[in-house]
C-alpha cells in the first residue's frame, strides 16, 4: 500500500511525502530490493543524493539482479 502512495506523489512530484511513504514500506518489508530502490529513488528526486545512493546500494545488496 505505501509503494502504490509513493509511486503516486512521485508521479505529483512530491518527493518528500513520497520518501516518507517508501520508508513505511521498507519498514514493513526490509528484504524487499524493489521498495529500497524506490525509496532510493524518491530520496534523489528530493535532492538527497547521499540518502539515494545508500538506499540504491541496499536495493543492490539485497537483490544484485534488481534493474530498477
Amino acid at each position: 500500500m505505501y509503494n502504490m502512495f509513493g509511486a503516486a506523489l512521485i508521479a505529483g512530484r512530491q518527493y518528500d511525502e513520497a520518501v516518507q511513504a517508501f520508508t513505511l514500506a521498507v519498514r514493513f518489508d526490509p528484504s524487499s530490493s524493489p521498495k529500497e530502490a524506490s525509496l532510493g529513488q524518491a530520496y534523489l528526486a528530493a535532492g538527497q543524493e547521499e540518502l539515494g545512493e545508500q538506499h540504491l546500494e541496499r536495493a543492490m545488496e539485497l537483490d544484485p539482479l534488481n534493474l530498477s
